[in-house]
């Protein structure tokens, strides 16, 4: 974790200093009501000057710049991208690299930001994770290319997982429910709902894929719960903001 409200950090991530990782907050920033505070998304309807203030705000506070980050424009899919150089991905929800200075970023408003780390191998991905790209394995794929691409060794693997919808507040219909292991549902009042655990069907993925438990982190925030933390979609509709996760590694010359 970080002393900066603004960002977060993962403790998972401390021994390795060539490591970049963070997580932007909604406190901070020059975003204004419905907005208010460090949104991250130019696709809101906010001021597009204000979220490029936040962003350039809070990546100076990393010591990188935009030009060397690798965005993704997500669609809630299963295409990754390996990553080569800095920009725009189209369509893609998650992203892999092993080239130093190239920082992959994703935003969430609920969805789950994974950040993923190989030591060894110096590789990382960043992957936007809700109910769709999950159930349709966009986890197990990012770490299937990341094996093909780099020989990465998932028991090396170190994974932080970011805040998102939680399992009390994720209610889903009958057209996600039927589609997931009883174990990760929770009655609803409703009889044509249920309460959906992604975080714990997200874990049992990686798992299953040999990372090790120890080896994950879970920052066990709730988007829609802590409101004056995070945005959130599911709380706050079309005029949510978004935040904004990145991962990469600064020119290994130097470690």
């Amino acid at each position: 974790m970080n002393s900066d409200p603004s960002l977060i950090r993962f403790s998972i991530f401390t021994p390795f200093p060539e490591l970049v990782c963070a997580f932007s907050t909604r406190i901070g920033g020059v975003s204004e009501s419905p907005y208010d505070g460090q949104n991250m998304g130019l696709k809101t309807g906010d001021d597009p000057d204000n979220v490029l203030r936040n962003r350039k705000s809070f990546f100076s506070k990393l010591g990188i710049s935009e030009k060397e980050i690798a965005f993704s424009d997500q669609i809630h899919g299963t295409k990754i991208a390996a990553v080569f150089k800095p920009g725009v991905y189209e369509s893609c929800d998650a992203l892999i690299t092993n080239e130093p200075n190239t920082f992959l970023a994703i935003q969430t408003a609920d969805c789950f930001p994974l950040f993923f780390y190989e030591p060894q191998q110096k590789a990382v991905a960043a992957v936007h994770a809700g109910w769709r790209g999950a159930i349709s394995g966009i986890v197990p794929a990012t770490l299937d290319l990341l094996v093909e691409k780099y020989r990465i060794q998932t028991e090396q693997l170190r994974v932080a997982i970011g805040p998102g919808l939680q399992k009390e507040c994720f209610e889903v219909g009958e057209v996600v429910f039927k589609q997931v292991d009883e174990k990760f549902l929770t009655k609803h009042p409703d009889r044509q709902k249920r309460y959906f655990d992604l975080y714990g069907f997200l874990f049992d993925q990686l798992t299953e894929k040999n990372v090790l438990p120890d080896h994950i982190f879970d920052l066990n925030h709730c988007t829609k719960c802590l409101e004056q933390r995070y945005f959130s979609f599911r709380r706050d509709g079309k005029q949510s903001g978004r935040m904004i996760g990145l991962i990469g590694i600064r020119n290994t010359d130097n470690f």
